[in-house]
């Protein structure tokens, strides 16, 4: 066979080879240079990146656009500023509607929570009593909240503070237990519901489909009942919980 012409037909298609081949990265280079820095698109994540990287999910609506909003919130209630009952441990179940104006930063909220603080007391007397007293109560606390939540928008990535306030349904039944010189009244027991207000100051740490929250709340109620008298029901709670924005 002619060497020559088989090495010149072999160089010839390697030549044709390599020009595909520049050709064809040449187009995939261009391609990936006109696609857009910042998409709306996911790329597979929860949190899509908006046009200046600063916009949180919240602001967009939520992963699904709802504008829904549901957390829950576990912590500690504090009775001591109104009353003589103790500290309590609270739960609080939130939902919410993220209103479609001001990039979200308002919100309706209703949220159910409990609380069943304690108090006691030993060594009483009254001139009407046969002898020193002691008793034990319970007061089983069911609260119904409607709101707003306002949340500030700060040059901070992740963080949000925000502010809530509105009026709270308490629905309670205080339990009580006790003596006096050494006999027993029995347990009573005392249903009523009253209206009061909340308020809370807390602050949002922004990560995957929500966000972890940290929250200070205060809610009070006029209260002036058989057991209860002539006083105020209320607590000061701290609360750690999370948000998820759908």
């Amino acid at each position: 066979p002619d060497h020559g012409a088989v090495r010149e037909h072999m160089k010839n298609r390697f030549q044709t080879f390599g020009l595909i081949c520049l050709t064809l990265l040449t187009c995939v280079r261009d391609a990936r240079a006109e696609e857009p820095l910042n998409a709306d698109a996911t790329d597979g994540r929860d949190e899509p990146m908006s046009d200046d990287g600063s916009r949180f999910l919240y602001e967009r609506g939520g992963l699904r656009g709802a504008g829904v909003s549901a957390g829950l919130k576990l912590g500690a209630g504090f009775s001591q500023p109104f009353d003589d009952l103790g500290s309590a441990f609270a739960t609080e179940l939130e939902v919410g509607y993220l209103l479609p104006f001001a990039d979200r930063s308002l919100a309706i909220i209703a949220s159910g929570a409990y609380s069943a603080p304690k108090a006691e007391g030993k060594g009483l007397t009254d001139a009407r009593l046969p002898g020193s007293a002691q008793y034990a109560l319970t007061q089983q606390t069911a609260a119904i909240s409607l709101g707003l939540t306002y949340r500030l928008r700060l040059p901070l990535p992740m963080l949000r503070p925000y502010a809530s306030l509105g009026p709270r349904l308490f629905l309670m039944r205080t339990k009580i237990d006790g003596s006096a010189g050494g006999q027993a009244f029995g347990p009573n027991e005392e249903t009523v519901t009253r209206v009061g207000l909340f308020g809370a100051l807390g602050a949002e740490l922004h990560f995957g489909p929500g966000a972890a929250l940290l929250e200070l709340s205060l809610a009070w109620a006029r209260i002036d009942n058989y057991v209860l008298r002539d006083t105020s029901l209320g607590a000061l709670s701290i609360s750690l919980g999370y948000r998820i924005f759908l």
